[in-house]
């Protein structure tokens, strides 16, 4: 969905995977080098009365019959629609933000290149 090159060789990607990717330049090629987000795996769920009553909620406030666990492990929960740079020094990156259909903004900072 959108991109902005980070530096001369370095490109962040980002839309329906709901998370920044990276993309450098090695040769004549583009390669993947991973994702940005590490925002990690989902933190465990715990169970109890009140869980159980939020869950029920959420559960009737979408017409839903059986629970279905659709919590991402990355920060965003939908899909990014744009990427936003801040630097001051225009031919490199440290920090850039992000917005998504899921109404968040996210500032990333960039280490490494």
């Amino acid at each position: 969905m959108t991109c902005m090159w980070a530096n001369e060789s370095n490109i962040i990607a980002a839309g329906h995977d709901c998370y920044p990717v990276l993309i450098t330049r090695k040769g004549d090629s583009w390669e993947y080098v991973g994702k940005l987000d590490q925002a990690g795996k989902k933190a465990a769920s715990t169970v109890g009365p009140a869980l159980a009553m939020n869950r029920f909620r959420q559960m009737d406030a979408k017409a839903q019959v059986a629970p279905q666990d659709t919590d991402l492990t990355s920060v965003h929960q939908n899909t990014i629609t744009e990427i936003v740079r801040f630097s001051d020094d225009p031919s490199r990156v440290s920090k850039f933000s992000t917005t998504g259909v899921d109404g968040r903004i996210v500032l990333w900072e960039v280490k490494g290149f």
